[in-house]
């Protein structure tokens, strides 16, 4: 009687264990789905915005292509028709033409047209030096008209009819806006994201500065 109950104790053990066991399997692989749910979500999400960037940029060279005044620094037509195309666009912060030369010809801010070459910033470089003619996207950035904020710079290199180079035209995107998405999801609460291009930057980081290994890649 003994060592049946002994018997008894020990596959009673063993049952509850290994149920415990594959409890915490299924909970994992239901943790991993929902992660990777979640990622492929955020990248679609991403991709969409990105896409719809850039659009907008290419319709904005067709526009300044078009109008008279597309060349001419600080036109307030062209300043007015940049304020629209950005309020109509919630992920944007600004959006700016810069010259051949390196110097702003548009924006949509409200603040005057910098004075200072931009010549050195990536999202003029990359486009310039003719690295591809798609979409550039480079790491956040602070403002330079929007003091104390950063922005994430989607460029595209802008051409005239024979494919010269005329310039740079740049979206502004606001790296608070773009993680609606992340905080709707209480992601800052529950876990941490990195968004980032195939070369390891960083793009978004939620909750900011944290050591997650978690990344999303272009």
């Amino acid at each position: 009687m003994t060592a049946s109950g002994l018997a008894f104790i020990l596959v009673v053990n063993a049952l509850i264990g290994y149920g415990m066991l594959l409890g915490r399997r299924e909970a994992l692989d239901a943790g991993e789905r929902a992660t990777r749910d979640l990622a492929r979500m955020l990248e679609s999400q991403t991709l969409r915005t990105a896409f719809s960037v850039d659009q907008l940029l290419r319709d904005l060279a067709f526009a300044l292509d078009t109008l008279p005044d597309g060349t001419r620094r600080g036109s307030p037509a062209i300043h007015d028709h940049l304020r629209e195309r950005r309020d109509s666009f919630a992920e944007l912060a600004d959006l700016v033409v810069v010259g051949a030369d390196g110097f702003a010809l548009h924006h949509s801010a409200e603040a005057p047209l910098p004075t200072a070459t931009l010549s050195d910033r990536a999202y003029f470089a990359g486009p310039r030096n003719g690295a591809g003619h798609g979409l550039h996207v480079g790491a956040a950035i602070a403002s330079r008209v929007r003091e104390g904020t950063r922005v994430i710079p989607f460029s595209r290199r802008w051409t005239d009819r024979d494919g010269g180079f005329r310039g740079v035209l740049v979206a502004m995107v606001d790296p608070n806006r773009l993680a609606a998405t992340l905080e709707s999801r209480d992601i800052d609460r529950k876990g941490s994201v990195i968004l980032a291009l195939a070369d390891g930057t960083i793009l978004l980081d939620r909750p900011p500065g944290h050591n997650g290994p978690a990344r999303l890649t272009d």
